[in-house]
């Protein structure tokens, strides 16, 4: 006879990977800025050199022939090391059933990677230059990039490839329902390529207009009546740091036998300094109407 054995309580199974919680852990502005290696000092000074715009000239009546103008300034990033360390004794390392020493590794990263963004951002901030603050967008089209486009030439800023906006994810979802935007012809990468659509925590350039765009959460005013997003040249943010790790941040990570605790310690020596002012667009938009999503 066979018997059917009944469990006296409810069978528990635990799932061994972790599920990682929604956040970003990659660096989004680290390759629209002016990089500089520095591996010591607390100072990195970055000199910007032009004749402003002067022409060639011709012989003077006296025979000499007369010198041009020739400006130089130089603009200082201070530098810091940025710390993120996490610490588990061994009791919290055991009473997981997930890999807890690489959920601290990508934690402590994703905090470096979170504020390298934000040294570059609160630079853009400083920006003095805006467009729409008293007035903010309600609606995104073709011509909102071609004024700013517009202003950026007038400036003498080259159209060479190296023009970053960085947008709210209201921006992009208008930029989503234009047809340009959307099509190959007209954009490198377009929002929903083919046998690509898994999402991925990685940079997503979008290049279009001869922009390179970038969608960034949690920038100032998200979701608000005045969001700001930016348009700039490369050469305009100078972002000194130790590129040893080619742009990586350092982790130190081990374990504590003495007091039976495990420890990562990721770090990263960087500074970032607006060094040419005319190449930074503030704009603003109403992300209220832009996404007007029924409660």
């Amino acid at each position: 006879m066979t018997v059917a054995f009944t469990p006296s309580a409810p069978l528990v199974v635990y799932r061994n990977e972790i599920v990682l919680g929604f956040q970003r852990r990659q660096k989004l502005l680290y390759n629209s800025v002016l990089t500089q290696f520095q591996a010591k000092g607390h100072q990195a000074v970055f000199e910007v050199a032009d004749t402003g715009n002067d022409y060639a000239v011709t012989r003077g009546a006296n025979g000499f022939v007369p010198s041009s103008t020739f400006t130089q300034a130089q603009y200082t990033a201070t530098m810091q090391m940025q710390f993120a360390k996490d610490v588990r004794n061994k009791e919290d390392i055991l009473g997981s059933q997930g890999d807890i020493e690489r959920v601290m590794t990508e934690a402590a990263i994703g905090k470096i990677n979170r504020s390298i963004d934000k040294v570059i951002l609160d630079q853009l901030d400083a920006g003095s230059q805006t467009a729409w603050s008293s007035d903010p967008l309600t609606s995104i089209s073709t011509d909102t990039f071609a004024a700013l486009l517009a202003k950026l030439t007038a400036a003498k800023i080259p159209m060479d490839g190296n023009i970053t906006a960085v947008i709210q994810p209201s921006v992009f979802a208008q930029l989503y329902k234009l047809p340009n935007f959307a099509n190959e012809l007209y954009v490198g990468k377009t929002p929903t390529p083919e046998l690509d659509l898994k999402w991925k925590d990685e940079p997503r350039t979008y290049r279009w207009m001869g922009i390179n765009f970038i969608v960034m959460p949690g920038l100032t005013g998200a979701g608000t009546s005045s969001e700001t997003n930016y348009i700039y040249h490369k050469n305009a943010i100078g972002l000194a740091a130790d590129l040893s790790g080619q742009g990586t941040p350092t982790v130190d990570a081990g374990y504590d036998q003495q007091n039976s605790y495990y420890f990562v310690n990721a770090n990263f020596y960087m500074g970032a300094k607006v060094i040419q002012d005319t190449g930074i667009y503030k704009f603003y938009t109403d992300g209220t109407s832009l996404v007007n999503v029924p409660a």
